[in-house]
C-alpha cells in the first residue's frame, strides 16, 4: 500500500482547575453535579472522575448509564432507584428531559446548562435553565433563564454562593430589626405596668422620640453593616434549604435577644433610679422637665442609652446564628462605623442641654457608661452561652446528608461545559 506509520497523535481536552474546584464546592454544600454527556460511556466516566462528579476506582453499580439504557425504563423503575444516576452518556434530548423530570418528582431543583439546540428541551424544563453565552446557540440562550457570559461552571457556584450571601444577610438583618423591635415592646410594655409614680400615672422609661430615634437612626448603620457583610465561613458547607426566613429557629432567636435586651434596658432604669438615686418619680415627668424630675430623667438617660448601646453591639450576634461573634472576621468597618457613630450620637442626645431635656426628655449624667458597660459585656456573655446551647442540642447546620432533601445541579456535556 506504499503507507508507512510515522506517528500516532492524541488530542486531549483537560478541563479547567476551577471547575475541579467548583464541583468540590458544590458537593461540600449540599449540590449534587450530574454529568449528561453525548460523549462514550468510556470518556464520560474518565471526565467525571477527573473533576470529581465520581471517585476514582471502579464505579459503584447504578453511578453511570447511557441514554438508551435510561429510554427503555418506565418512569416507575426511574422513581423506585435509590439514587438518579450521576453519568448518562450518549444522551439523548429526551433522556435529559426525562432527567429533569425525575428530579422534580423526588422534590429536587434541578438547574440545566447546555449550549446547543438539543440541550433548549431540558434548559426550559428545569427550574433554572442556563445557556452559554460563547458557544451556546441563539435558541438555547432564548428558552434559558441565565446566560452564562464565559461559559465556566465554576461562575454558577460563585452564583450559588452570592445568592446564599444575600440570603443570609436578609435573614440577619430581620432578626436584628424584629429583636429591636421586641426589646422597645418589652420596655414599654413592662413601664406601663409596673414603673407607676405616687398619683397612679404610669412613668415613660422612654420617651416617644428616644423609641424614634432608636427605630430609625439606630437600627439604620447597623442594618446596612449587616447587609454588606460577606459570606459567613460555613456558608457553602451548608445544605440547601427551601424554608423561609422565619424559621423557629430565627423567631426562637428575635425573642430571646429581644426579651434580654428589653429586661437589661429596664435594669439600667432601676438601678440607676432605685440604688443609686433617690428613687424620686417628681410630678407629672412624663411632659414636665421641672427640677423634680431629674431623679427620672437620669434613670431614663441610662435606659436609653443601654438600648441603644446593646441594639449596637447586637449586630455582631445576628452576623451568624450559631457561630461566637470573635469567629468571624472583624473587617466589617460598616458595621464597626455605626457602633462608633452610634455612641457618639448617644454623647450628644445625652449632654447638649436643650436637645436632652426638651426634645428626648432624658438628662445625662456619669453613672450610666459605667452601669451600660456592664451591661453591654453581660448581654454578649448572655448571648454566647445562648449560642452554645444551640451549637450543643440543635442539629448543625453543615449536616449534609444525600437525601431527597437535596438540590441538584445538573452539569449538561462534558466538552462544552468543563473545558
Amino acid at each position: 500500500s506504499n503507507l508507512r506509520f510515522l506517528a500516532l497523535i492524541a488530542v486531549r481536552d483537560p478541563p479547567k482547575q476551577s471547575s475541579i474546584t467548583a464541583v468540590k464546592q458544590c458537593f461540600s454544600a449540599g449540590i449534587v453535579v450530574r454529568m449528561l454527556t453525548g460523549d462514550h460511556p468510556a470518556t464520560a466516566e474518565a471526565i467525571a472522575k477527573e473533576i470529581g462528579i465520581i471517585p476514582a476506582g471502579p464505579a459503584a453499580k447504578g453511578v453511570i448509564t447511557t441514554g438508551p439504557k435510561m429510554d427503555a425504563m418506565s418512569d416507575d423503575d426511574l422513581d423506585k432507584m435509590p439514587e438518579l444516576p450521576l453519568i448518562v452518556a450518549r444522551c439523548s434530548p429526551e433522556s435529559k428531559v426525562r432527567m429533569v423530570e425525575a428530579l422534580h418528582r423526588r422534590g429536587k431543583i434541578a438547574a440545566m446548562t447546555g449550549d446547543g439546540v438539543n440541550d433548549s428541551p431540558s434548559i426550559k424544563e428545569a427550574d433554572v435553565g442556563i445557556a452559554m453565552g460563547i458557544t451556546g446557540s441563539d435558541v438555547t440562550k432564548g428558552v434559558a433563564d441565565i446566560v452564562l457570559a464565559d461559559d465556566n461552571f465554576a461562575t454558577i457556584v460563585s452564583a450559588v454562593r452570592e445568592g446564599r450571601r444575600i440570603f443570609a444577610s436578609i435573614s440577619n438583618f430581620v432578626m436584628h430589626l424584629l429583636s429591636g423591635n421586641m426589646a422597645e415592646a418589652v420596655v414599654l410594655l413592662v413601664s406601663l405596668a409596673f414603673v407607676i409614680d405616687d398619683n397612679g400615672f404610669p412613668i415613660f422609661v422612654l420617651s416617644p422620640i428616644a423609641i424614634l430615634f432608636i427605630n430609625t437612626a439606630t437600627g439604620s448603620g447597623p442594618a446596612i453593616g449587616i447587609a454588606l457583610d460577606d459570606c459567613a465561613s460555613d456558608l457553602m458547607k451548608r445544605p440547601p434549604v427551601k424554608h423561609s426566613i422565619f424559621t423557629k429557629e430565627t423567631i426562637m432567636d428575635c425573642m430571646f435577644y429581644g426579651t434580654v435586651m428589653g429586661g437589661m434596658s429596664l435594669a439600667a432604669f432601676s438601678i440607676y433610679f432605685w440604688v443609686i438615686a433617690d428613687a424620686n418619680f417628681g410630678v407629672n415627668c412624663n411632659t414636665n422637665e421641672g427640677t423634680d424630675c431629674d431623679t427620672v430623667l437620669e434613670a431614663r438617660a441610662s435606659s436609653f442609652l443601654a438600648l441603644n448601646t446593646l441594639l449596637l453591639v447586637h449586630a455582631y450576634n445576628c452576623r451568624h446564628q450559631r457561630m461566637p461573634f470573635w469567629k468571624s472576621p472583624l473587617d466589617n468597618w460598616v458595621l464597626l462605623g455605626s457602633l462608633i457613630g452610634g455612641t457618639l450620637i448617644c454623647l450628644l442626645l445625652l449632654y447638649v442641654p436643650y436637645l436632652s431635656t426638651k426634645v428626648f426628655k432624658h438628662k445625662g449624667g456619669a453613672w450610666e457608661w459605667a452601669m451600660v458597660g456592664c451591661l453591654s459585656v453581660a448581654f454578649m456573655m448572655v448571648c454566647e452561652f445562648y449560642k452554645l446551647v444551640k451549637r450543643t442540642f440543635l442539629p448543625p447546620l453543615t449536616t449534609y446528608v444525600a437525601d431527597k432533601k437535596l438540590d441538584s445541579i445538573t452539569v449538561e456535556g462534558a466538552k462544552p461545559m468543563l473545558q
